[in-house]
């Protein structure tokens, strides 16, 4: 009978010890998972800002290029000078069809930088 009580206490030591492990085992990728959450909500807080910035400073060049034609459209009818307008508009197309690119190009440059970024976490 004490070499079973024996047994019993020395399977209860094992399985105390194999719990205290496997809690601090998860208490090591829970602190490892929370840092690379933190790491990848600033990667993405400093993207999110500098894309608001961009959309921003295009709204500005957008204004811009309304108060343009606003002025050129003025322009026409206090002159009636169909030239001017006609060749306006296509500036003005020309440079907004431009932004709007270089807009996207921004959109796709952040997104493959953001894809690039999580995979060289994640390997």
């Amino acid at each position: 009978m004490k070499f079973l009580t024996f047994l019993q206490v020395l399977w209860n030591k094992m399985v105390t010890t194999g719990i205290e492990e496997l809690r601090h085992y998860h208490s090591q990728h829970r602190d490892q998972i929370t840092s690379l959450l933190g790491e990848e909500r600033s990667y993405l807080k400093s993207t999110i800002d500098m894309a608001e910035e961009k959309i921003k400073q295009f709204d500005v060049t957008r204004e811009q290029n309304l108060e343009l034609c606003r002025v050129v459209k003025l322009k026409e009818n206090k002159f009636g000078d169909l030239h001017t307008s006609t060749d306006a508009d296509s500036a003005l197309a020309s440079k907004v069809g431009q932004s709007l690119s270089l807009y996207f190009v921004f959109c796709l440059f952040i997104c493959s930088a953001h894809g690039n970024n999580l995979l060289h976490h994640h390997k």
